[in-house]
């Protein structure tokens, strides 16, 4: 599907995304950064082959209430969990939103992430801190990534239905739950989680998306790493209140029209 005008732009950002990826400092967390958005497979799938496997998990999520028990649970449609079904760089940004054009997603990570590593280095100069910017690039980064495998263009150029899960879309809990497949640093995947949600103030819808992602990733969140589990079974982040959680919310904020 041709981009016309839109073409020199997503190269553009998707190589401005690549440069800032090249600057994380930690190189295995660069290495999984940089492989997941060459190769964008949704390899948490292994676990969904089978339809049994896929009834099951559908049963396991309206339990916990993560969906509607008549709700229609998409998961990407593959056989090859290790074969991406289409490139970063030719998924849109949204289904209708922003971005919603091949190629949109590039031009709308690289957006939040120059607007994240704006934000953190303003906030290290004025108030003379240290940001972990290594995490926070890695995050927002990788924090639609699971578009690919699931804005998926039908027939006409005609988006494919994405649904819900945990009262957000679907890609959003598939990203977390890759990252949790891929055993991605747990800061890492916190920070991503909030990019959704004010960490200041819905800390609990986050923490929703997060249990979400680890049942079908067939992870413990607690044992993880992501959550602290208090008297009473309370949760919370394992790092609330840090400021890389809200300046990866905030990297997601900035106007997407485009």
């Amino acid at each position: 599907m041709r981009l016309r005008g839109k073409d020199a732009a997503v190269k553009r950002a998707f190589e401005r995304l690549l440069s800032e990826v090249s600057k994380i400092e930690r190189r295995e967390l660069k290495e999984k950064v940089k492989e997941l958005l060459l190769n964008p497979a949704p390899t948490f799938m292994e676990r969904y082959l089978s339809q049994d496997a896929k009834d099951n998990l559908q049963k396991k999520l309206v339990k916990a209430g993560f969906i509607e028990p008549e709700g229609v649970l998409f998961l990407p449609p593959t056989d090859e969990p290790g074969i991406p079904l289409q490139s970063f760089c030719s998924a849109p940004g949204s289904c209708c939103r922003h971005h919603c054009y091949p190629g949109g997603l590039s031009v709308h990570t690289a957006l939040a992430v120059a607007v994240g590593t704006s934000l953190a280095s303003a906030y290290e100069d004025i108030y003379e801190i240290e940001v972990n910017k290594d995490a926070l690039v890695a995050a927002v980064s990788l924090h639609d990534v699971s578009k690919s495998f699931v804005l998926l263009w039908g027939k006409g150029g005609a988006l494919l239905p994405e649904g819900r899960i945990a009262g957000t879309w679907a890609h959003h809990v598939y990203t977390l739950a890759e990252l949790f497949h891929r055993e991605f640093d747990p800061f890492v995947i916190e920070m991503a989680a909030c990019t959704h949600e004010n960490p200041c103030k819905r800390e609990d819808i986050i923490i929703a998306f997060i249990r979400a992602a680890a049942l079908i990733a067939e992870v413990d969140p607690v044992k993880y790493g992501v959550l602290r589990e208090f008297p009473q079974g309370t949760l919370k982040l394992c790092h609330s209140g840090a400021l890389e959680l809200w300046l990866a919310y905030l990297s997601d904020r900035s106007p997407t029209s485009r």
